[in-house]
């Protein structure tokens, strides 16, 4: 049986509480015991004199079916470079199962290194990944561009009644198949013509509201509108919501606190969240930037359209130089990575190009697919957002092997900070006996080391070890137990 002690460590448990000096005893994969620095030394020693240790962090906005993802970076190295040990992929509305109908195409074309889907149900896909195993603890909520695809790929039309009440169905037999929750992306293209009023009608026919719903507002640059609808949905059916990337633009960083303020007077009333990425930065799809008049609710429509020669004066006339000048690439295909880390303005140095015909080039040589990095977010707002007791930390963000950002500082700066990237993630999404250190918990635990990840456990097996990592598949698939 794996046993080691972690001695002389500064503990944040991961409840809220000021963190002390304690030694941990694990054997196989829980936390035993918290030991006195006196106690007699047994089995393997790590001796964490002068770093901190914490649970390990609980992602809720993973990207299972991207770069990174489980079918790209199976071992989770990426996560556990950043003390991730436990994620909720399908927050981005899209999930790699059920896969009935059209939805299989769907999703091979939104997971580029999904290459044989051998499952159909969200039973089938979950008990996949326990007989392949996974690199750490993973758990998926329902997607709702996924489930809506299985009846049409026509995303701007209305479903029909009939349709509804069977994608009502699949969504009950999703969340009883082990999806934590259900997942709607108000944003993205393929979901650009789906009311609020259709998804209210969907969650009635599902019948269940125990389980998580994360919804991304429709438009972040219009928050009132959007959290409307969220409220809307929320009100009705008193669900357990979590709103994803609440990053609060500049030029609406007062409707982002007043509807934070909101949520924080209602508490008793709703159980609402929302997440944060802990410095002032938003990444978005390119597309964003692009005038509204072109929007499309197919990414395939909105690359043709981009691209033809006609529009092209049109297009170039409502996009803002100013703003899109300095936007950083974030995250592009992979033949085109060496792209990451640059501005717009320095693309087009690179091309010989005007601003705007770079950019319009980086949508077209990408198709839609690039993130960048906007630093149009209010710090001020944003650490008003942090300290409120309803907001959850995400690092979805962050890419520690190119970052320089002091992410891992901020969070170990108060006890609070590691609790929301922890235990109140673990609680929202029902994730039992993870997200704190106490005795019968799982050890996954982060031992950092001038402020970086330097040992992670997953179920008590390192990932990382003295700070280099290992593949080891020590992870285990997490399932719904709230909608049996």
């Amino acid at each position: 049986m794996n046993e080691f002690i972690i001695k002389n460590g500064l503990v944040h448990k991961g409840d809220g509480s000021s963190p002390v000096e304690t030694d941990i005893l694990v054997k196989g994969d829980r936390i035993v015991s918290f030991l006195k620095a006196t106690k007699k030394d047994s089995g393997n020693l790590i001796d964490a004199k002068g770093m901190v240790v914490t649970p390990g962090f609980v992602e809720v906005n993973f990207d299972a079916g991207g770069e990174n993802g489980l079918f790209d970076d199976v071992y989770s190295l990426n996560l556990t470079k950043k003390g991730i040990t436990t994620v909720v992929g399908g927050g981005n509305g899209v999930s790699q199962a059920p896969l009935f109908g059209k939805s299989a195409s769907f999703i091979k074309s939104h997971s580029p290194n999904l290459l044989n889907a051998d499952w159909q149900s969200m039973v089938q896909f979950l008990s996949v990944l326990e007989k392949r195993g996974v690199g750490v603890n993973f758990g998926t909520l329902a997607g709702y561009a996924t489930l809506r695809n299985a009846f049409t790929e026509n995303y701007s039309r209305d479903l029909t009644l009939g349709e509804i009440e069977s994608l009502g169905r699949l969504m009950s037999e999703s969340l009883r198949g082990g999806a934590l929750g259900v997942a709607v992306d108000f944003s993205e293209p393929f979901l650009n013509g789906v009311s609020a009023d259709e998804v209210f009608k969907v969650m009635n026919a599902s019948g269940r509201f125990r389980s998580v719903f994360a919804f991304h507002l429709r438009d972040e640059r219009e928050v009132g509108h959007s959290m409307e609808e969220i409220l809307f949905l929320s009100e009705h059916h008193s669900a357990n919501v979590e709103i994803n990337h609440f990053q609060p633009l500049m030029e609406s960083r007062d409707e982002y606190l007043r509807y934070a303020l909101e949520i924080e007077k209602s508490a008793s009333e709703k159980n609402i969240n929302f997440d944060v990425f802990p410095y002032p930065i938003a990444k978005v799809p390119v597309y964003d930037f692009l005038p509204r008049w072109i929007k499309s609710p197919s990414i395939k429509d909105l690359t043709e359209a981009v691209g033809n020669s006609h529009l092209e004066e049109r297009i170039m006339s409502g996009l803002d130089e100013s703003v899109i000048e300095n936007l950083i690439i974030a995250e592009t295909p992979k033949p085109l990575k060496f792209l990451e880390g640059q501005t717009i303005k320095d693309f087009s140095l690179t091309l010989e190009s005007d601003i705007k015909k770079a950019f319009i080039k980086l949508c077209l040589l990408t198709k839609m697919k690039a993130q960048v990095f906007s630093n149009y977010v209010d710090p001020v707002a944003l650490e008003e957002l942090l300290k409120n007791r309803h907001s959850i930390l995400t690092l979805s963000y962050h890419h520690s092997e190119r970052e320089e950002n002091p992410i891992f500082e901020k969070i170990l700066s108060s006890e609070k900070f590691v609790e929301k990237m922890t235990s109140q993630p673990a609680k929202k999404y029902g994730i039992s006996k993870r997200g704190s250190l106490k005795e019968g918990y799982f050890a996954d635990i982060n031992i950092f080391k001038d402020g970086k990840p330097y040992y992670v456990f997953v179920n008590g097996k390192a990932l990382i070890e003295e700070g280099m990592s290992k593949q080891v598949s020590a992870g285990v698939v997490l399932k719904n137990t709230l909608e049996k």
